[in-house]
């Protein structure tokens, strides 16, 4: 329901923080899905914080990994492997 009133309002940037967490995975995916089209579509800027790799493998643009309120990484989903996650995740 809060993206759909996000969309609601025309924003330029939409910042999501776990917009599926609460969701079996199919509907995580839907909504992540949707959401990616929808943005896409009208040129809006997507921030996603996401724990779930696989979903940021899936639907991400760019990857960004924080360690100690720093930037570690910032990388296209498909150069995600475990070197730049060893750095968020050791």
């Amino acid at each position: 329901m809060g993206i759909a009133r996000a969309l609601a309002q025309q924003p330029t940037i939409i910042l999501a923080d776990e917009p599926g967490a609460s969701l079996n995975p199919s509907t995580s995916e839907k909504v992540l899905s949707q959401l990616k089209q929808i943005c896409a579509k009208d040129g809006i800027t997507v921030v996603v914080s996401l724990h779930q790799l696989e979903y940021a493998k899936r639907f991400a643009d760019r990857i960004i990994g924080l360690a100690n309120a720093r930037v570690v990484f910032d990388v296209a989903p498909q150069h995600l492997d475990d070197k730049p996650l060893a750095l968020i995740y050791q």
